[in-house]
């Protein structure tokens, strides 16, 4: 009897005991000061869908502070610390994947998952691995129109970016066959050397200047708009900070949005649901940011069809 009694008791205690809460592993390149909107956007997204951390889940973030040879072994450590989905950015989802083929991941802002060679289909993932697809390279072709259709007889172009990042690289290949179709000549600037990259671009005698967002250039925005204002430079970029800080354009996917669906994911996971079983998010809602004060400044004439389709105009 007294058994039974004791069995009963240990049931009790159990069913007393939390549950542990469920880990979120956060895997970023770049400083916690350059990333904080986008960082920012993804948790803000992941409380919309209960998730809070030290509430309802355990939200574990690394930094790899801009040196990505950490991003292995800080990989190894999230894995290791039990986490139950991964969500790296882009320049570590090679990291995550080389730490683990079970715990699920969801990359949070690929540039293209087919072309980067992640999955042939994107409504079916491969093995542990979904996310959402920023489709960077459709969206290069736009802002190339942009600056096609803003400046009369635009002969050389040139794109600022981070050859280093293997995303950029795919998506600096896709922006030079829509040049290439356009007639358009593009030179591809590698902003590992700020001041070599700045030289090049004054060289070529470039017309428009074409801003990518990667962990790079937003980390040197301020030093980017400052050599686009300083020579009169129509600029054009993914992130519409870079059109608040004073470049002409800026067209890309809405960030909060595009995280938000990250989280999407992320919650469907911790819910039970298989990373195979969910397709790739794609962008729905576009930032099209112009600034008029940029536009006066450099003479251009904003056409129509730009100004028709922006979300937000600053004046």
């Amino acid at each position: 009897m007294a058994s039974v009694v004791f069995a009963a008791w240990l049931g009790a205690v159990a069913a007393q005991q939390p549950k542990p809460l469920p880990k979120i592993g956060i895997l970023w390149s770049g400083t916690p000061e350059a990333t904080a909107t986008y960082v920012g956007a993804l948790t803000q997204g992941l409380r919309e869908f209960g998730w809070v951390d030290g509430q309802t889940a355990q939200i574990i973030i690394r930094y790899d502070n801009g040196d990505t040879s950490k991003l292995p072994n800080m990989a190894k450590d999230l894995v290791a610390l039990g986490v139950d989905v991964l969500a790296p950015t882009t320049l570590a989802v090679p990291a995550t994947r080389q730490a683990t083929t079970s715990i699920p991941i969801v990359a949070t802002d690929a540039y293209d998952p087919i072309e980067q060679g992640w999955t042939d289909n994107l409504s079916h993932p491969k093995g542990n691995l979904t996310g959402v697809s920023w489709q960077s390279i459709e969206t290069a072709a736009t802002r190339l129109e942009m600056a096609r259709d803003s400046i009369p007889r635009l002969r050389r172009v040139a794109l600022l970016t981070d050859l280093g990042d293997p995303g950029a690289i795919v998506e600096s290949n896709g922006l030079r066959r829509a040049a290439k179709s356009a007639n358009i000549g593009l030179r591809i600037v590698d902003l590992r050397d700020v001041e070599a990259a700045f030289a090049s671009i004054k060289s070529y005698r470039t017309q428009a200047l074409i801003v990518p967002t990667t962990i790079l250039t937003i980390g040197h925005m301020d030093k980017i708009v400052r050599f686009a204002r300083d020579n009169r430079l129509p600029a054009i970029a993914e992130d519409a900070e870079f059109a608040d800080a004073g470049f002409l354009y800026a067209y890309g996917a809405n960030v909060p949005a595009i995280f938000k669906r990250a989280a999407y994911l992320i919650d469907r996971i911790l819910r039970g649901a298989k990373p195979s079983e969910l397709p790739y998010e794609q962008p729905t809602i576009f930032d099209v940011v112009v600034n008029l004060k940029t536009a006066k400044a450099l003479g251009i004439s904003v056409p129509e069809s730009i100004l028709v389709r922006a979300t937000k105009v600053i004046k």
